[in-house]
């Protein structure tokens, strides 16, 4: 995702949208992470955070979607969606890995998972900028869709009640 957001602009650029659409789009992204984060901490707290992930990643998913087209008033519900999504994925990195892990070893845990995510958040904006210019907008936000729709379905083989979660480990 972070490679999305680093290039979102250009894409949309890319595109045909006109600027001061580029602009305004872009801005709907950071009040959307405001609102979703907000409702996640008051209706949806009782969720367990397996459901807040899929949740997040599916609106994502939607949102990266929903800019391909490059129609200006699809794109601000894209960043809509998006931004929400973000802003619920958020919350979902911290507390996802505590309830299955449990809270012991929780710092070596998380540098052990965090070590993929950002060696991709170092690569990514890296091999976008290289789709984005080789191939077009259409192609990489495809391609992101496609790699937002490979976690979604990652995120269905994790386990959301606690007694699946009580044999979860990072050797398994």
């Amino acid at each position: 995702m972070a490679s999305f957001s680093v290039h979102l602009l250009s894409a949309l650029e890319q595109l045909g949208l006109p600027t001061v659409t580029i602009l305004a789009i872009g801005m709907v992204i950071g009040p959307a992470q405001v609102v979703a984060r907000l409702l996640e901490f008051s209706i949806a707290r009782h969720l367990h955070p397996t459901w807040s992930a899929r949740i997040g990643i599916l609106l994502s998913l939607a949102g990266v979607l929903l800019f391909a087209p490059g129609i200006p008033w699809l794109a601000f519900v894209a960043a809509a969606l998006y931004g929400a999504g973000n802003g619920i994925m958020t919350i979902a990195r911290g507390t996802l890995p505590l309830t299955l892990f449990g809270a012991e070893g929780f710092g070596t845990r998380m540098g052990i998972l965090a070590r993929p995510m950002l060696l991709a958040q170092a690569a990514g904006p890296f091999v976008a900028a290289l789709v984005l210019s080789g191939q077009g907008a259409t192609t990489m936000i495809l391609l992101m869709a496609l790699l937002v729709a490979a976690a979604l379905g990652a995120s269905l083989r994790l386990p959301s009640n606690p007694k699946a979660e009580q044999s979860c480990s990072l050797d398994s």
